[in-house]
């Protein structure tokens, strides 16, 4: 048993915990689009999503307060099932 059954469960919770553990000093952003779009490549899926709209995205995962966690990783989730394309 999984506790991040999915692909898109796997790649939300990756996606979060980059931004929000702070594993580096400088570019967690960055770095957790750019692990995320690693990820989704090496699965041949990708997001086909407007750069602005994935960025003001991302600085509200950012902003979210902790506590607010579990609703956090369900709106990254739906977020990629909105656009994440397969590859093949």
């Amino acid at each position: 048993m999984y506790f991040y059954p999915t692909f898109i469960a796997k790649a939300s919770i990756l996606f979060y915990l980059m931004i929000k553990n702070h594993p580096f000093q400088n570019g967690n952003k960055r770095i957790a689009i750019t692990t995320l779009l690693f990820f989704f490549h090496k699965n041949k899926k990708w997001i086909r999503v407007d750069i602005q709209e994935f960025y003001n995205f991302t600085m509200w995962v950012t902003q979210s307060p902790r506590i607010a966690k579990e609703e956090t990783i369900k709106a990254i989730e739906k977020f990629f099932k909105k656009y994440m394309i397969n590859l093949e």
